[in-house]
């Protein structure tokens, strides 16, 4: 049994809208050893693990998964269970398990949730290991595994006070990041964002910080507003000390400079030299400077104070920590929201001892101690219901996001099989003059905007995770790729618009174990299913797989479609539904039965004149995103008219460009749909013969890598083939092999040429091309090719 892939499914994902790890487990020996065929396993593994007992499993009571073994259930599901009882025994109680075979015999896909991707991952290790030895009649070290899991737990696992906030977060809709082990939040998107860190924000003022760390600073601007503040005074010698303890007049406390309350080297209510030069020695072993202050009678109260309200008050009891609230003198309080005002803070414990904090200032006998920052939030919270939020980290939402704010930014998530990076690049065009700021991800880079901030491919929620926590974004504009759904899940709950280009045949198939096209589409619908309630799911009406995600919207549906007739979108107006289609050659927006002409598609540029059949199913998608979020019709009109399939607006996207008397067509596509898309719209080019650059990246299944073969060798009268580093497993000149099969069934190449490398391949056909002749021109790497082209027109 051995781990082949263990993948952290981050956010939301096929499995479930909470993280969980997927572990691509190969059973190897144990694939047709059920539980029941190996001589006391089950007693084993259930005496070493008798709590899980409480796995209902499908049998869905107490004892499920125990009856499932002793009927005979297979390995993999046996590790998911005990992995799930090894999180739980660490701290940490999660539900969620799942185990299915994948279409490779013996592998199984293993999943649970998890809320440290570090403890889950040990805990998957060590449910291996402990399969292992129960299977195989080995012993095997429970308690010293316990104990690690649970070290490791405490040392990864969100403090009490972090896990309040995430509470809250989660119970006011507000979308949050862990940025770090130390409890660093981000709270919200983009330039809506906040950060909060141990009862400090991302507006706690330095200076104000600093002030509520130098307590006499404190307590005299305290005294400088009227507020009653003991007399304190800082000392570094026994003498010093009793001299302050006369100069303020005994009884007074002793204690080290940077505690106020804690119990430790802290010396109350001293009235001889003898006690205070004790209590010094005591308060020395905490603090190199001890302080001298005024005894004041009565209890230590601390009350927070959150946006100018004081929100809980507790004080020490025998039993512990007591909510005082209740107790608590309009009058008391407003001296505390004053004292942390005073000093510049809208979140702060402040410290009163008072004799009767039921009563108003001057008889409650109260003086401000201190002004806590950051206050101890923990000290605050009341007993723990289930996932009830706490009142104290409610009240810290509310102040970070109030009148019922969320923190979050418009977000457009874009997935398809093609062109959804023109599509994307299109839309954060169209949003720019409504929305603000744009961040945008696309398979060429972060973009913000307009201007590339990153490169590589960014398609994958790492990137996105990015662009969301970038403070100068207002609205996120997705691409929104299949691997990185399937190896990290989304990078967000919730999208304003999700749009579905198309999925026809597929790509990729046959990796992650997505076999189908209707596989395909179940994954590309998962931002379809992470719509707000108020957001809209654009999808192509001429795709079968695409308009069949309607029912799976968690938001509003709105179809685009180049078919005016299109029976999905009939049906759907029918019912008041909206939708953009093509009719006569004009762009229409409708809303039930209510129309609107927009433009003509020939007058926007990426169509090039209205030719180009799937850039006008392009231009279609990204209006309708735009539309959906409430960008104008004016401004739509205005906008489209403006956006191009340039180098520099859409590079390596069906870039036409004029070279040696020849027409070259620069493009990116490299599936089977993307040929079968771009072929005939050569068509609309002068150019009787034909050539064709092309390549196919290894990871393909050799049908599909033939059928473009086929395709090629049907459309081209020359083919120019080449391999490059993505041959993933496969060996040198395999690929072209594949190619040429499929050429060899094609009608119409006559001419088949081999280079080695993309970019001395694209340079090769650059600089063959004759006058008269049509090259597509595929952009193996579209900065390259980018590069190469622009040298080229710089050149004298």
């Amino acid at each position: 049994m051995k781990f082949l892939n263990v993948l952290a499914l981050r956010g939301p994902n096929l499995w479930a809208w909470s993280p969980v790890i997927e572990a691509w487990v190969d059973l190897g020996e144990w694939k047709d050893r059920p539980s029941t065929s190996i001589p006391g396993f089950n007693e084993r593994l259930m005496s070493w693990l008798p709590s899980m007992i409480e796995h209902r499993c499908s049998i869905g009571e107490r004892g499920g998964f125990f009856e499932r073994l002793r009927t005979g259930t297979y390995m993999a599901h046996i590790l998911e269970h005990v992995a799930l009882e090894l999180q739980s025994l660490a701290g940490v109680p999660l539900g969620f398990g799942r185990a299915r075979e994948t279409s490779k015999e013996g592998v199984y896909k293993v999943v649970f949730k998890y809320k440290d991707e570090g403890l889950a991952r040990a805990c998957l290790d060590s449910a291996r290991e402990l399969v292992l030895a129960a299977a195989e009649d080995r012993p095997f070290a429970l308690e010293q595994t316990l104990e690690r899991l649970r070290n490791l737990a405490a040392r990864n696992l969100p403090s009490p006070g972090v896990e309040a906030i995430l509470c809250a977060a989660k119970h006011r809709n507000v979308p949050c990041i862990q940025l770090d082990l130390h409890g660093t939040l981000q709270l919200g998107q983009g330039s809506k964002a906040r950060r909060f860190r141990a009862g400090q924000s991302d507006r706690t003022g330095a200076i104000a910080q600093s002030i509520a760390e130098d307590i006499e600073l404190t307590r005299r601007l305290v005294a400088n507003v009227g507020l009653p503040a003991p007399e304190s005074c800082l000392v570094s010698t026994k003498e010093e000390a009793w001299e302050a303890a006369e100069d303020i007049e005994p009884p007074v406390n002793v204690r080290p400079q940077w505690t106020t309350s804690a119990p430790r080297g802290v010396s109350l209510n001293l009235t001889s030299r003898e006690q205070v030069e004790a209590a010094f020695d005591t308060a020395k072993t905490e603090s190199s400077a001890v302080i001298v202050e005024q005894y004041i009678p009565g209890s230590v109260i601390d009350l927070l104070v959150v946006n100018g309200t004081v929100i809980a008050a507790t004080r020490e009891s025998a039993s512990g920590r007591i909510d005082v609230l209740p107790e608590v003198h309009p009058g008391v309080a407003e001296a505390a929201v004053s004292a942390a005002r005073t000093v510049g803070l809208d979140l702060a414990a402040v410290q009163i001892a008072a004799t009767a904090i039921s009563e108003p200032l001057p008889q409650s006998g109260a003086a401000i101690l201190d002004v806590i920052s950051p206050p101890p939030l923990e000290t605050f919270f009341s007993p723990p219901e289930d996932d009830e939020p706490q009142p104290v980290a409610l009240a810290i939402l509310d102040w970070l996001f109030p009148n019922g704010e969320t923190g979050r930014i418009p977000i457009v998530a874009i997935t398809g099989t093609n062109g959804k990076t023109t599509v994307t690049r299109f839309i954060a065009h169209l949003l720019g003059d409504t929305f603000g700021r744009a961040g945008m991800a696309t398979t060429d880079g972060i973009y913000w905007q307009g201007r590339r901030i990153v490169t590589g491919d960014c398609s994958g929620p790492t990137s996105a995770r990015n662009v969301l926590m970038n403070p100068g974004v207002d609205v996120a504009v997705l691409e929104t790729a299949r691997g990185g759904m399937l190896r990290a899940g989304l990078a967000f709950d919730e999208c304003s618009a999700a749009v579905v280009t198309n999925v026809a045949g597929g790509d990729h198939l046959g990796l992650s174990d997505i076999q189908t096209s209707e596989q395909l589409a179940r994954v590309k619908r998962m931002i379809v299913e992470s719509l707000a309630e108020e957001g809209a799911a654009v999808l192509n009406a001429d795709d079968p797989l695409v308009a069949g995600m309607a029912e799976k919207s968690t938001g509003g549906v709105l179809y685009f479609s180049r078919q005016p007739a299109n029976p999905v979108v009939e049906s759907h107006r029918e019912s008041g539904g909206r939708a953009v289609f093509v009719r006569d050659g004009t762009i229409v927006f409708a809303d039930g039965r209510h129309e609107r002409a927009l433009l003509p598609a020939a007058s926007v540029p990426l169509t090039l004149g209205g030719k180009i059949a799937f850039q006008v199913e392009n231009t279609l998608a990204a209006i309708a995103a735009a539309w959906s979020l409430g960008v104008s019709l004016e401004t739509l009109e205005a906008r489209a008219k403006t956006f191009s399939a340039g180098l520099d607006s859409d590079p390596a996207r069906f870039n036409v460009l004029e070279h040696r008397g020849a027409t070259v067509i620069v493009d990116f596509g490299h599936n089977v749909d993307s040929l079968r898309a771009v072929i005939p719209a050569l068509d609309a080019f002068q150019g009787k013969r034909r050539a064709a650059l092309f390549s196919s990246s290894g990871d393909r299944r050799d049908q599909d890598i033939v059928e473009m073969g086929a395709l090629l060798g049907d459309a081209f009268d020359r083919v120019i083939l080449y391999e490059d580093a993505d041959r993933y497993e496969r060996k040198p000149g395999e690929i072209i092999a594949l190619l040429r099969q499929g050429l060899a069934r094609g009608k119409r190449v006559a001419k088949i040429e081999e280079i080695e490398g993309g970019l001395n391949a694209f340079q090769h056909a650059w600089n063959t091309v004759e006058p008269g002749e049509l090259l597509l021109a595929q952009a193996h790497s579209a900065d390259q090719t980018v590069e190469f082209l622009r040298r080229r027109a710089a050149a004298p």
